[in-house]
């Protein structure tokens, strides 16, 4: 079944603090059902006053105006969780800078091309998942993100990293697996990393050497 829009019950729950919108009904509740992959166009205005939401799930939503979604969802003052894969956007629009306490984004299966510089202002980002985005770059300020824990960024057309990720103290695992990297920069040597997933890259004979020589065992390449 297919839903394209919120029964007016969930929208009153001013205590939901989870609402996933998606597969087969829409509840809100302190942990509703994943309801990701409906035919959600927009979200009703109503949403604004659910002010305990801490998590927002629209995976499989196609959205048609995502400025004017965030732009929404930005007036939510506990959200900390944002779930956009695939709900169609073709460009991440610069309103996502207003989520100054996001931890946790994923974009994943949108054709975004880039993430842009608005994306750097998430300075709380501890989690970032942003594959099958048919990226070719990352921002270059991305070194903002201190508390950034997780980032995958698999199956895109990235050609280079850039340096700035040695700026990330916090950085525990990143996934590039199935890109188009030649080398890895290596300012990423400084980072604590656990775990390195570089498989199905471009990465030379001696790139591999010096990257299992940096890294041991904590890095993949096949």
């Amino acid at each position: 079944m297919n839903l394209t829009a919120i029964a007016e019950d969930v929208l009153a729950n001013r205590s939901a603090r989870y609402l996933r919108l998606g597969i087969l009904a829409i509840e809100a509740g302190p942990r509703g059902p994943d309801l990701s992959s409906n035919q959600l166009t927009s979200l009703p205005a109503a949403i604004e006053s659910m002010a305990a939401l801490e998590c927002v799930e629209l995976g499989g939503n196609p959205i048609v105006d995502m400025r004017a979604t965030l732009l929404q969802l930005s007036r939510l003052p506990r959200l900390h969780t944002l779930d956009l894969q695939m709900t169609g956007m073709r460009a991440l629009p610069s309103e996502i800078s207003r989520f100054a306490g996001l931890r946790s984004l994923s974009l994943g299966s949108n054709p975004l091309g880039t993430l842009g510089e608005d994306i750097c202002a998430l300075g709380e980002l501890r989690a970032l998942s942003a594959e099958c985005c048919e990226l070719r770059s990352l921002p270059r300020g991305l070194g903002a993100w201190r508390n950034l824990r997780t980032l995958y960024l698999f199956e895109n057309l990235i050609d280079e990293l850039p340096a700035s990720l040695g700026e990330l103290p916090a950085l525990r695992e990143l996934n590039v697996t199935r890109n188009r990297l030649t080398a890895i920069p290596v300012e990423l040597g400084r980072v604590p990393v656990r775990r390195l997933s570089l498989g199905q890259n471009n990465l030379s004979p001696e790139e591999r050497r010096r990257l299992r020589a940096t890294f041991g065992r904590r890095v993949r390449l096949d």
